[in-house]
């Protein structure tokens, strides 16, 4: 189902860096041109339903299509290093929510355990990308563990998750049955205080079977309570899912009805899905000057994704009027909150001089953070980049050397380059 969102929304976006942008074949073993807007995790509390988030490896010649990005927060003090000591000798991790206490082992800036859990959730998301065997899990099991004393019943289902997984080694056999038994009492706990998302959450667990049996039943159960409860939260995930048209009584109209009703409860991604749907990403309906006031709602709640896509709208022309100093900003925007995504299109306008005069320096810096963030494609641009010797002076051995890291991280690009020089990865 993912797929086919994102191909009806490259449909609408592929075309708004073609003109102007004369693309470099990639059988000469030149660079691409266009732009790319990739897939990414949605970045609502709630995860989206139906299949896996992970992106497959797109065309070579073809720009990615739009998404919602791995979870981040903004975190506006620096994050201590968790202790160096193995989880395996700490004390369990069910513990009831501790008072703050100032200190090197606690967040900075005290009652903020949200911010907490969604840094762990980002650092996970990026160790995900780790494909080498040197991932280490340790130290975002200690955030969750942090937040969930914290009293935040979602960190200690991710702490759960991080240990059924075999991501972290668990200090108890128990320690997953246990967090998980502490996360559903707190969350019905707190539904019987009139909490609609816990309610929610609590939908999820059910949806994701974690440390209970999946239960098509309970889920809905308890994602029809959050709405009863008027949860914006209920909202989003119950548009998201009845988009599709697979849970019988909604149209897509009622669907994005909901949608509308999220964002309207203060949700910035239900604002991204309204963009989203608007712009086609689900079949049906195509409203793109709708889609781009959905987008820039979220860009004006500060939703990094949202800056991102107000930027592709501005640079294709659809939905507003073209405006390709505006793109730029947005995109800049988008990828100083650290959107990969956004990092890859910002290094491709400096390299193209699209809204602002070419500079490759800043390509270079650009596509080397998006490429240390996980995002292939920018290792392959680089490496090309190297090669050709485009506005730099020419270094194939670095340049084979980028090729060799995304060509390890199975990007198909950089494995065909290096077959037609001849070179083993």
């Amino acid at each position: 189902m993912r797929s086919t969102r994102y191909l009806a929304i490259f449909m609408l976006t592929a075309s708004f860096l073609i003109a102007g942008m004369v693309a470099n074949a990639v059988a000469t073993d030149k660079v691409p041109d266009k732009t790319r807007n990739h897939p990414a995790k949605h970045n609502a509390t709630i995860p989206a339903a139906g299949g896996s988030a992970t992106p497959t490896q797109p065309d070579a010649s073809t720009p990615l299509s739009p998404r919602q990005k791995k979870p981040k927060t903004s975190i506006s003090e620096p994050i201590p290093e968790a202790p160096d000591q193995n989880l395996e000798t700490q004390e369990d991790e069910v513990l009831p929510p501790q008072p703050h206490q100032t200190g090197p082992a606690s967040f900075p800036g005290t009652n903020r355990p949200s911010e907490l859990y969604a840094y762990a959730r980002a650092q996970e998301a990026i160790m995900d990308e780790v494909k080498d065997g040197s991932a280490d899990y340790s130290k975002i099991a200690y955030w969750y563990k942090l937040a969930a004393q914290e009293g935040l019943p979602e960190s200690s289902l991710a702490l759960a998750a991080l240990y059924q997984s075999g991501k972290a080694a668990p200090p108890q056999p128990e320690s997953a049955k246990k967090l998980i038994a502490f996360a559903t009492g707190m969350l019905k706990s707190q539904i019987a205080s009139g909490s609609g998302d816990a309610a929610v959450q609590l939908a999820t667990v059910y949806r994701d079977g974690l440390g209970v049996e999946k239960s098509e039943k309970d889920f809905m159960f308890w994602l029809v309570k959050g709405m009863e409860m008027k949860s914006p939260k209920a909202a989003l995930l119950l548009g998201q899912i009845t988009m599709w048209g697979t849970y019988p009584g909604y149209t897509r109209e009622q669907s994005l009805d909901l949608l509308q009703q999220a964002a309207n409860g203060g949700l910035t991604a239900a604002w991204l899905e309204v963009g989203f749907a608007c712009a086609g990403a689900y079949g049906g309906m195509v409203d793109s000057p709708r889609s781009f006031q959905a987008f820039r709602k979220a860009a004006d709640g500060g939703n990094p994704d949202g800056f991102h896509q107000v930027g592709i709208a501005y640079l294709s022309g659809i939905g507003t009027e073209k405006n390709e100093a505006e793109g730029f900003k947005f995109i800049k925007q988008a990828a100083a909150s650290g959107n990969p995504e956004a990092m890859y299109n910002l290094g491709m306008l400096y390299d193209k001089g699209i809204g602002i005069p070419r500079n490759i320096p800043e390509t270079i810096e650009w596509m080397k953070k998006a490429s240390d963030l996980g995002l292939t494609s920018a290792g392959y641009y680089l490496g090309m980049l190297y090669i050709n010797g485009d506005g730099i002076g020419k270094d194939s051995a670095k340049g084979i050397g980028y090729l060799k890291q995304a060509a390890v991280k199975k990007n198909v690009m950089a494995r065909n380059a290096l077959h037609k020089m001849g070179v083993t990865w």
